[in-house]
C-alpha cells in the first residue's frame, strides 16, 4: 500500500453512494487489488450550485469577488459626485448596539450572553477574563451569580468594543 492510497483510497460506488475499500488483515478475503469495482468519477462543481445567474464576469472563479478596473474620472466629476453622496445620504452608524455615553466618554455595548458560558469566559481565577480585557484594551462586566442581565464590554475607543 503506498502513501498516495490514503489519499486516494480505492472507492466502490453502490446507487448514490460511495464506499471506501480497505484493505483486509483477514487471510480468508480477496486483497483489493484482484477485486473488480466500479471507477469513482469526481463530480463536478455545477452539480452543486444551483444559482446560474449571468452577472456579466465570464471568470470560472464565482467563489472570488471580481477587481474589474474602475472608469477614472475627471476630477471635478468625482467632486461632485462626492457631494452629492453626502448630501443624499447622511452617514449611517455601522453599529447599532454600542452606544456612547458622554459623561463617561466611553463606548458601551450590552450583550445577552447565556449564564452557561459565563464559566468559560471567565476562567479559572478570571485569567480568560482578564487575558480578553488586555489584548481588547476594554473592561467586560459581568453580571452577578444570581443575577439575571446583560455582559458590558465598556472602553475609550469604538474599535476596542468592537473587537
Amino acid at each position: 500500500m503506498s502513501s498516495l492510497s490514503i489519499l486516494r483510497p480505492d472507492l466502490l460506488t453502490i446507487g448514490n453512494r460511495s464506499y471506501r475499500i480497505n484493505p483486509s488483515s483477514l487471510p480468508g478475503l480477496e486483497s483489493t487489488n484482484t477485486q473488480q469495482h466500479q471507477v469513482y468519477r469526481e463530480e463536478e462543481e455545477a452539480d452543486y450550485y444551483t444559482n446560474n445567474f449571468d452577472d456579466g464576469n465570464n471568470d470560472d472563479d464565482d467563489d472570488e469577488p471580481s477587481c474589474k478596473p474602475q472608469q477614472q474620472r475627471s476630477t471635478k466629476e468625482s467632486e461632485t459626485k462626492t457631494q452629492t453622496v453626502h448630501k443624499e445620504q447622511p452617514p449611517v452608524e455601522d453599529d447599532d448596539t454600542i452606544d456612547f455615553l458622554a459623561k463617561e466618554n466611553m463606548y458601551v455595548c450590552e450583550m445577552d450572553i447565556a449564564s452557561a458560558f459565563y464559566g468559560v469566559l471567565i476562567g479559572k481565577n478570571a485569567e480568560n477574563k482578564h487575558k480578553l480585557e488586555s489584548e481588547t484594551n476594554a473592561q467586560i462586566v459581568f453580571p452577578r451569580r444570581d443575577e439575571i442581565g446583560t455582559v458590558k464590554i465598556r472602553s475609550r475607543t469604538k474599535a476596542n468594543v468592537q473587537s
